[in-house]
């Protein structure tokens, strides 16, 4: 049994759903598997009336059970009593079949179904006599269904002549009512004053009424003058049509009086005017003309003017060759006479190419092809037969030379002078400068500026 319906839009009707399990009343062996089990959103077109039948129905397309899909989320769910005892004529798929109705929904909070124009409802309704479609369960808008009830009213047939409301219908749509302070709070409490100002309403009322008055005492002032009295007058009008045929004139005249503004027709030409293009005026003849009587100058020459030589012809382009001289055409049509297999073969670029040209008198040969680099004519510089140049400071046959014991002036000689006699300083090498027997100079540690003791194996850092 079906317990309760959800919306959604552009979904059909889905119930929530109740299994019971009464198909096993009547078999005592067979257990009962469904009782209580429940379903979540089964669409309306897998569920049956509870109507005993022979046979199931047959399944109806969703188009047919519901027309129109769910127009929003927010939805009511409530029964027409009036309109429920007796059966409604339901139109299935161009035929009118007799249905049960069950309840209504109808949607809101929505733009589609807060539109006047697309709000649709869903009676939820049995089908009972509907051939294979009999106990469906159908949900229908009010242009598919009719309502039956022989003891109020006798059904109709065919289409209804009105359409539902296109318009939105509040109070505050009337501008005059809601500037009307005195209108919109006019209760039980407001106190009846005379010389409170009259509402909106009440204005136009009484203006109505005094223009009335007015036409009436017009029609008899011209009734006692002998004159045809007014028959548009209000309370004595004997030819409504007459005044409504006028009124008509008067509006297809203001039409016609606006069409030929917007589209003005073109001005007919008067009598004069065809007469005058049938006949035209002769033409005055024209005056002969008299010989000059004196003989005409001749046109002055400039005799600075210097005639416009001549642009020699442009001299044709060049074809490249890559045979010959450096350069083909001339002017601006001048190009290099470089193919690009030359240069792919010398290896160089186009400028390189016009560069050794220009130096050479010749192209450039092709690059070696091979495995090895070119050897170079010169050796190295400094190098001689394969091997290294001497350290400087040094002579052929090994280090410097130790002083001899006793020779005091040996060791007094500058630096360059003993170096080249081939002998060190101080009966052996030279020393790291700064350092003695193994230790630092003079026996003390030695500060680097700013940053600490210098030590042995540590590269002081420079300060910035």
């Amino acid at each position: 049994m079906a317990i309760a319906v959800t919306t959604m839009p552009t979904r059909c009707l889905s119930f929530q759903v109740i299994f019971t399990g009464a198909e096993t009343y009547d078999e005592e062996d067979e257990p009962n598997v469904h009782g209580g089990a429940m379903w979540a959103r089964m669409p309306i077109t897998a569920l049956v009336g509870d109507t005993p039948l022979d046979e199931w129905p047959e399944p109806m397309p969703v188009w047919a059970a519901q027309p129109w899909d769910c127009s929003s989320r927010d939805h009511a769910v409530y029964v027409l009593d009036r309109a429920t005892p007796c059966p409604w004529m339901a139109k299935i798929d161009g035929e009118m079949y007799p249905a049960k109705y069950m309840f209504t929904v109808d949607y809101t909070n929505n733009e589609i179904a807060d539109d006047p124009a697309q709000h649709k409802q869903s009676h939820v309704m049995e089908l009972l006599d509907a051939g294979p479609y009999t106990g469906n369960i159908v949900a229908l808008p009010n242009n598919r269904v009719r309502v039956t009830h022989p003891a109020w009213f006798e059904t109709g047939e065919g289409a209804p002549d009105f359409r539902p409301s296109q318009h939105i219908h509040y109070s505050k749509s009337d501008l005059d009512y809601t500037l009307d302070v005195n209108q919109v709070f006019d209760n039980l409490y407001a106190e009846k004053d005379d010389d409170k100002p009259m509402t909106m309403t009440q204005r136009k009322a009484e203006e109505a009424k005094k223009r009335a008055i007015a036409a009436q005492m017009r029609s008899e002032s011209k009734a006692r003058r002998g004159r045809t009295a007014s028959t548009t007058a209000v309370g004595g009008a004997k030819n409504k049509e007459e005044s409504r045929q006028q009124r008509l004139k008067r509006e297809r005249a203001a039409n016609m009086a606006m069409v030929k503004k917007d589209n003005p027709m073109p001005k007919r030409p008067s009598a004069t005017s065809l007469a005058n293009a049938a006949t035209p005026k002769p033409t005055r003849p024209a005056k002969p003309q008299k010989e000059p009587t004196t003989a005409p100058r001749p046109p002055k020459v400039d005799a600075t003017a210097k005639p416009m030589a001549k642009k020699p012809p442009r001299p044709l382009r060049g074809t490249v060759t890559g045979k010959g001289g450096r350069n083909v055409g001339e002017g601006r049509d001048k190009r290099a006479n470089v193919t690009r297999e030359q240069l792919k073969d010398s290896g160089m670029t186009l400028r390189q190419y016009l560069n050794f040209m220009d130096k050479e008198g010749k192209r450039p040969p092709k690059k070696a092809m091979g495995g090895g680099m070119m050897k170079s004519k010169m050796k190295a510089k400094g190098m001689k037969a394969g091997g290294k140049m001497k350290t400087k400071g040094y002579k052929v046959g090994g280090p410097l030379k130790k002083a001899p014991e006793g020779n005091t002036g040996l060791k007094k000689l500058p630096k360059e002078v003993r170096n080249k006699m081939g002998f060190a300083a101080k009966g052996g090498m030279m020393k790291t400068k700064g350092y003695s027997k193994g230790g630092a100079a003079g026996g003390k540690k030695q500060k680097v500026r700013g940053a600490g003791i210098a030590r042995k194996g540590v590269r002081p850092a420079k300060m910035r």
